[in-house]
């Protein structure tokens, strides 16, 4: 019997996915749950596995064709039974969800190996750190293996992970390999604008082409906060955390979100329709080597300064080591981009991550010389600071009072005490 499998719907409005990789072969014979592909979505890197066992048939698009959801991606010989519709959606809602019901260990007695039990981000993770899950010790419920049990694993082994660094030199390099082209003396590098690139490059223009973007630029003396945050880590770190400027950031920023709502609001062009945001999702702007992803922390004005601190860190590391979940992609409010952790740049003007309304960009602390209100001129931490807005809903006057009422906050710090939970 022929089963075509249709490319998953995974939510939040996106209608079609990029492939960016092929596990399999047209020909080659897998099982159920088996990783069959890769696909970068507007959001995410997601991996796609088989919803039944059986032989490959066709594969209906190549490696960088963009494919709609329910169009059918690749098809399956496979046997009369395994067809029960039941069997299928099951197959599909784990895709969606990432959780696996205890089917693989039914399975697991029939087999001359382990069955390993992990869902497709974690064979994802333990596929990019070379680790074989049947050398993992799983810690999971019913033999679940986990993504800190691969992590675990490779760390026990004393693996060094390559810097980022390294891995940007190592890909230019075979990038600049496969892609060299040379007519006469003039040399050219053409590198395919795949995956999460492309992924950027079409969010970037959808946001340019649809909002009436505007930036407003200034200079915030944070020399008390970088005093409270000092004196703060030390003992963030005695339970675990590290405690960086961003969670003062992120408070100071719902405050001011709180003040000016439009802020933390969206456009329903459709409708036309100004839709004010009740709840905070402070989406945090993340490098990594593949590129930028904004994970998302979730009703951020109910959580401490300390919470916000451990969720920002674990978004990161996940986001780094493509573990992100669509759930942690999705829903964000407002976005905020550390545009100085590089160490470069006095300002910058960062693009709305549409279909929000304003993204706020957080540049380096440099010590500067500045002159007080009694003209005495002294050295003081100043931090760079960029407001990008949507100007069809928010004005330059509203855009600036935010920008106030923010800076209010960071340079008397000890007011975030009020904006605690």
């Amino acid at each position: 019997m022929i089963y075509e499998f249709k490319l998953p719907d995974v939510g939040e409005g996106i209608a079609e996915g990029e492939i960016v990789k092929w596990f399999v072969t047209k020909g080659k014979t897998i099982n159920e749950d088996e990783p069959i592909a890769e696909v970068q979505t507007d959001k995410a890197l997601i991996e796609i596995t088989s919803p039944v066992s059986g032989r490959v048939r066709e594969i209906f698009y190549e490696e960088g064709d963009v494919a709609e959801v329910e169009s059918v991606i690749i098809s399956f010989e496979i046997q009369d039974k395994q067809a029960s519709l039941e069997t299928i959606n099951e197959s599909v809602n784990e895709q969606e969800t990432g959780r696996f019901e205890n089917k693989d260990e039914k399975l697991s007695s029939k087999m001359g190996k382990r069955r390993v039990i992990a869902t497709p981000t974690v064979r994802r993770i333990a596929r990019e750190l070379n680790v074989d899950l049947l050398q993992v010790v799983p810690s999971g419920k019913n033999g679940r293996v986990l993504a800190e049990d691969v992590h675990k694993y490779k760390e026990e082994k004393k693996q060094v992970k390559p810097t980022k660094e390294k891995v940007f030199k190592q890909e230019r390099e075979a990038s600049f390999e496969n892609n060299l082209i040379q007519t006469g003396e003039e040399v050219v590098e053409r590198v395919p604008l795949r995956g999460l690139r492309r992924s950027i490059s079409k969010k970037m223009t959808q946001s340019t082409q649809i909002a009436a973007q505007s930036t407003i630029l200034e200079e915030v003396d944070v020399s008390k906060l970088v005093t409270l945050r000092k004196e703060m880590s030390i003992k963030a770190k005695e339970t675990g955390v590290h405690l960086t400027y961003l969670p003062f950031i992120i408070k100071a920023s719902i405050s001011g979100l709180k003040e000016f709502p439009y802020l933390n609001a969206s456009i329903d062009d459709k409708k036309e329709e100004i839709i004010l945001k009740k709840y905070f999702n402070i989406g945090v702007a993340t490098d990594t080597p593949n590129g930028l992803i904004v994970p998302v922390i979730k009703q951020a004005d109910q959580k401490s300064m300390l919470a916000l601190a451990s969720e920002i860190t674990n978004l990161a590391e996940k986001a780094r080591n493509n573990a992100l979940s669509m759930e942690q992609l999705k829903g964000g409010t407002f976005t905020i981009t550390n545009i100085g952790s590089t160490g470069v740049g006095l300002f910058g003007t960062p693009i709305i991550n549409y279909p929000e309304a304003a993204i706020l960009g957080i540049h380096r602390i440099q010590k500067k010389p500045i002159v007080t209100e009694d003209e005495e001129i002294v050295i003081r931490d100043i931090m760079g600071i960029s407001l990008s807005f949507d100007h069809r809903l928010i004005d330059g006057a509203m855009a600036s009072y935010f920008l106030k009422h923010f800076i209010s906050y960071l340079e008397n710090p000890n007011l975030l005490f009020m904006e605690l939970v």
